[in-house]
């Protein structure tokens, strides 16, 4: 065993991964899984939550794979009791399912609130309460919910997704004092720019001259308000996760990781070529202007 498995103590660990089936679910699925420890995953897509499950079986223990919603309660009171059966305890959770669309608030419907709730906060609450008596059966655990950038910055266009996002990022925080004598942490990580299946049906909704250049001219933004000048990849998210997860952030609770390549540090300047660093942050249409089909 080397320094770091050593320090980072997750051999044997159960861990539950809510959206553990594709994107970034998958991939904090398979790490848990190369560091040892004992994985349990859910995810409403049963193809994903299946081929997932194979290479978790392949790269270490699974514990369970379990098709559910995490907009629908009972299902995440199923996936809690399929657990209890294989595991007298719970050491990890990881909350990933989340997601939202593009549209102005004054043109949005209660539905369309009560869905972002659902899918982005409700079900969180659901799971951490459901994780705290697994999590004082083992002497302590840590608690991680992926979150976004937007839930520290305006995000028009998103905004009811963004309120409920910020609620999750100070609901973890308050957690994270009430359970902290109790060896349970609680910590968020805020992406941004690392693409998920959701983030990819906006881009192609985003009324764009030529929708077939979505992906091409999202990505040429990115480059100019990204300082890291790239997006992020699934495993570099999920390389925080496991830090938050495991004994090597053991003195780190209530607090959010971004994993954003400096977006949350440079607050919306935009580096345009050629000219520098300027606030104002480009419109579809500007980066069409800028990046003109070829002929």
């Amino acid at each position: 065993m080397g320094i770091m498995d050593d320090r980072a103590q997750l051999k044997g660990k159960a861990a539950l991964v809510i959206g553990g089936g594709g994107g970034i679910g998958r991939a904090v699925s398979l790490d848990l899984a190369r560091a040892g420890a004992r994985v349990a995953l859910c995810d409403i897509d049963p193809e994903a939550l299946a081929a997932t499950a194979g290479d978790v079986r392949a790269e270490g223990e699974l514990l369970l794979a379990e098709i559910a919603d995490a907009c629908d309660p009972a299902s995440i009171d199923r996936v809690f009791a399929a657990f209890d059966a294989l595991s007298p305890h719970l050491d990890i959770l990881v909350n990933v399912a989340g997601g939202t669309r593009f549209g102005m608030f004054a043109d949005s419907t209660v539905e369309d609130w009560e869905r972002d709730a659902k899918w982005n906060y409700l079900y969180v609450l659901q799971s951490c309460r459901l994780a705290i008596p697994r999590m004082r059966a083992a002497g302590g655990g840590a608690i991680v919910s992926v979150t976004t950038i937007e839930a520290h910055r305006a995000a028009p266009g998103y905004s009811v997704y963004a309120g409920y996002k910020a609620a999750l990022t100070n609901f973890s925080r308050s957690l994270a004092v009430e359970l902290g004598r109790e060896g349970i942490r609680v910590n968020t990580v805020a992406l941004e720019s690392v693409p998920t299946a959701s983030q990819a049906k906006i881009r192609t909704n985003f009324h764009w001259k030529d929708p077939s250049r979505a992906e091409e001219l999202t990505r040429a933004g990115f480059e100019m308000y990204v300082p890291m000048g790239r997006t992020g990849a699934h495993q570099e998210l999920s390389n925080a996760v496991l830090f938050l997860a495991s004994e090597l952030s053991s003195f780190i609770t209530g607090t959010t990781v971004h994993v954003d390549g400096g977006a949350w540090a440079s607050s919306g300047w935009t580096r345009w070529p050629g000219d520098g660093w300027y606030f104002p942050r480009p419109s579809p249409s500007a980066l069409e202007r800028m990046f003109p089909a070829s002929e």
